[in-house]
């Protein structure tokens, strides 16, 4: 059993490559490929796991949108959890919130250089390893977990209503700081739209966190004006 880690860095092989397992026949889960690329000589190459079959157990794993590969497309067969852009795989709230990790005797978190990464507590001559192009942030961030839900996040960023809508019915709604402290929750009604009145907020970047009635997840991110 893999929990809670993350994989930086290229990684190449023959085949059933990915960025954080390859022939996965265990039970991997919360964890994350931040790779900077991931390269097969050969077939089955895919963001996090090399295989994908009825052996492979894989719950609550990240990968990173953008990661590079050497096939001509990533491989339908492959575990490519779910995929995130590099703003979210940046932020505290991603893994002690949405993953669960332990940031109290496990985990802290570390910025260096105006780059912030996930350590391990007493451990010294930890450097951060991830690639500079994973600190892309430019744009607005939007991720959709599970199957392909279609949201919607506007305006952003936003002095005040902050309008939330989707293909399926929205059953809770959450807004954390950068901390991952929750700022707001809204008790959604059943519908597939809400809106958050965000005016008495600090101004700043917040995650906002929407879980749909089939168990679908959508994390994007906020900007508070």
């Amino acid at each position: 059993t893999i929990k809670n880690v993350y994989a930086t860095g290229a990684v190449s092989g023959v085949e059933y490559i990915g960025g954080l397992v390859g022939a996965n026949y265990a039970v991997v889960s919360n964890s994350v490929a931040l790779n900077a690329s991931v390269n097969s000589s050969d077939k089955f190459v895919a963001r996090f796991g090399g295989n994908n079959n009825s052996e492979n157990t894989s719950t609550g794993n990240l990968g990173w949108t953008e990661m590079l590969h050497s096939a001509s497309a990533w491989t339908e067969y492959g575990d490519h959890a779910t995929t995130l852009t590099g703003g979210t795989l940046t932020t505290q709230s991603t893994y002690q919130t949405t993953l669960g990790w332990d940031f109290d005797d496990v985990w802290e978190w570390r910025t260096e250089s105006g780059k912030s990464y996930a350590a391990l507590k007493g451990l010294n001559n930890q450097t951060n390893s991830n690639v500079d192009a994973l600190y892309d942030t430019a744009g607005i961030e939007e991720i959709i977990a599970g199957n392909a839900v279609a949201f919607q996040v506007y305006p952003n960023p936003t002095s005040e209503a902050l309008n939330v809508r989707g293909d399926k019915m929205i059953v809770s709604c959450e807004l954390y700081d950068l901390n991952g402290a929750v700022a707001m929750e809204n008790e959604a009604d059943g519908s597939n739209g809400l809106t958050l009145s965000l005016g008495s907020l600090a101004n700043g970047v917040y995650m906002l966190k929407v879980v749909t009635v089939d168990g679908d997840v959508m994390i994007n991110k906020v900007v508070k004006k």
